[in-house]
């Protein structure tokens, strides 16, 4: 994430072409007073324990039980969910993107995902990186 925003600040001019040709892109609308942006059941989204999924496989509103590991550590990562948003490159039934929380400090955790290997990250903000379920 860090070397997105670097490359951002040295490259003002190309930003713009470079977010609008990446499709996975996610955007979320600010809302003053929101706790967090909104899914899409409409609600505002809670870092941590809101999933965006594949509806196809998992219908908007469920509880999801996630168990795998914080990325780049051995550390459990057990917990209940909330299936409260959807994604366009979230494919089948045991893929999701983890909402880790709006704002920076999502960015600067340990959890901030940067690897495929770490755990399936998709290359977005550190803040919706995806999560791989695969253990649910």
């Amino acid at each position: 994430m860090q070397g997105i925003k670097a490359w951002a600040a040295a490259n003002p001019q190309k930003l713009q072409d470079a977010l609008n040709a990446n499709p996975s892109y996610v955007f979320f609308r600010e809302v003053a007073g929101a706790e967090g942006p909104f899914g899409a059941l409409g609600v505002p989204l809670t870092g941590e324990y809101s999933l965006a999924v594949d509806r196809r496989f998992i219908p908007l509103g469920a509880a999801v039980y996630l168990a795998t590991t914080y990325p780049y550590s051995d550390q459990r990562l057990e917990r209940l969910m909330a299936a409260q948003d959807t994604g366009g490159a979230i494919r089948g039934a045991i893929r999701a993107d983890f909402f880790w929380g709006p704002g920076p400090k999502p960015a600067r955790s340990p959890a901030a995902c940067g690897s495929r290997e770490a755990c399936g990250c998709c290359g977005r903000a550190a803040s919706r990186c995806r999560a791989s379920t695969s253990r649910l």
